[in-house]
């Protein structure tokens, strides 16, 4: 397994030059073709009192600035490419909502890159995309993998995120395997357990990885996910993304909400 299509949201922020400094090492690296996507979502119209020619003007004074807009993410994707890898590369532009965009053509990659600012939402992609999200905080412009933290619950959207991540997991010089559980000694079992389930089942696959585990009354995940990738020299993690209703984790805090807004790493999450 590998990856061999990875596409990069681009928009006409300066922010979009990280994450494609990300895609491009990442397609560099597996030799995989990157697409790159930019899509803006049209204004919506207001009736004017002058009349239809006036609204017609209006129109057409948007459709400009739409294109305008696409051509300038153009122009950012292939200045970030080196010459080596114009070949394997492709853009694709849509005068639509970006996440409705991206999530659709996400049919044709293995893993789609974004950031964490912009005019995209985020949440959306995870969950209606149907394929593994690499988030780049603004202000990381490479990624390693060479040590990565996995953040471990007995989940489906965790054993996706793993299997999700083999091809970067394989590469890794090491990978720690964390759950976070209260102190109840039952829940504690129950999460060394499948840490070192995770961690036999990664063998299999030619992945040397380590099990953890971090007792806290409030079972704070993402605090300790990110405290783990520093303590670890990590600059990715590995998670899974919304186990509950999307609407009670952004409204309550939740593992995703928070590796999405505070992770200074990049994270990898599936859905």
């Amino acid at each position: 397994m590998a990856y061999a299509a990875i596409m990069v949201s681009v928009e006409t922020d300066a922010a979009s030059d990280w994450r494609l400094a990300v895609a491009q090492r990442l397609a560099t690296r597996f030799e995989a073709t990157l697409i790159g996507l930019a899509a803006e979502a049209p204004r919506g119209m207001l009736a004017l009192e002058s009349g239809q020619a006036a609204e017609n003007a209006a129109e057409a004074q948007e459709h400009r600035r739409v294109q305008a807009a696409l051509q300038d993410a153009e122009r950012r994707f292939h200045a970030a490419l080196r010459p080596e890898d114009a070949a394997r590369a492709t853009w694709r532009a849509f005068a639509e909502n970006p996440a409705r965009a991206l999530s659709r053509e996400a049919r044709s990659a293995d893993l789609l890159v974004i950031g964490t600012s912009g005019r995209l939402d985020s949440g959306d992609v995870l969950l209606t995309a149907g394929r593994p999200v690499l988030v780049v905080p603004t202000g990381v412009a490479a990624m390693q993998a060479r040590h990565i933290v996995i953040g471990w619950r007995d989940t489906p959207q965790s054993r996706r995120a793993v299997t999700d991540a083999l091809p970067l997991l394989r590469r890794a010089e090491s990978v720690r395997v964390l759950a976070v559980a209260t102190p109840d000694e039952n829940a504690a079992s129950e999460a060394r357990a499948g840490t070192e389930a995770v961690v036999a089942h990664l063998a299999r696959h030619g992945v040397a990885a380590t099990s953890a585990l971090r007792q806290s009354p409030h079972a704070s995940v993402p605090e300790a996910l990110i405290a783990a990738a520093a303590e670890h020299e990590a600059d990715l993690i590995v998670a899974g993304a919304y186990g509950h209703a999307r609407a009670l984790e952004w409204k309550f805090g939740g593992v995703t909400r928070v590796l999405l807004s505070q992770a200074p790493v990049c994270c990898l999450l599936s859905h």
